[in-house]
């Protein structure tokens, strides 16, 4: 019995994630940019925007994961060769994830937008007429 209550339960879950997910801020920068512009925003507003409405989620993520692994990457104890080595591997990516994600992406998605509405606006202009 106790496994189908369980069960029941997880459906339960899963019918309320849409519903939590529409009510709280969507997991990616691109989503973001992608609503405000929906909205009327300019392209190069709806990158500031959207970096600054994921900053602080970003960086907490960030560092709650870089606190959880800079102890590999000065461990000490037997086989800290090999925690080391993962972990400077693990800290490294993180950083340098976060840094892309924050520096690189925003402009690029502005890069991408401009460049999408130069080239393939007409089409679609063209096409529903």
């Amino acid at each position: 019995m106790a496994g189908q209550r369980g069960g029941c339960q997880r459906s339960d879950i899963r019918l309320r994630q849409p519903e939590l997910q529409h009510q709280k801020a969507s997991g990616s920068i691109a989503r973001h940019f992608q609503r405000l512009i929906a909205q009327g925003a300019e392209i190069v507003q709806a990158a500031a925007e959207a970096g600054r409405e994921r900053l602080q989620p970003i960086l907490m993520t960030s560092v709650a994961s870089l606190a959880g692994f800079f102890p590999l990457v000065i461990a000490q104890s037997a086989g800290a060769n090999a925690q080391q080595s993962i972990g400077t591997v693990v800290f490294g990516g993180l950083v340098m994830g976060t840094i892309l994600s924050l520096l690189v992406v925003p402009p690029v998605y502005v890069i991408i937008k401009n460049l999408e509405r130069k080239f393939f606006s007409r089409r679609t202009t063209a096409h529903h007429s």
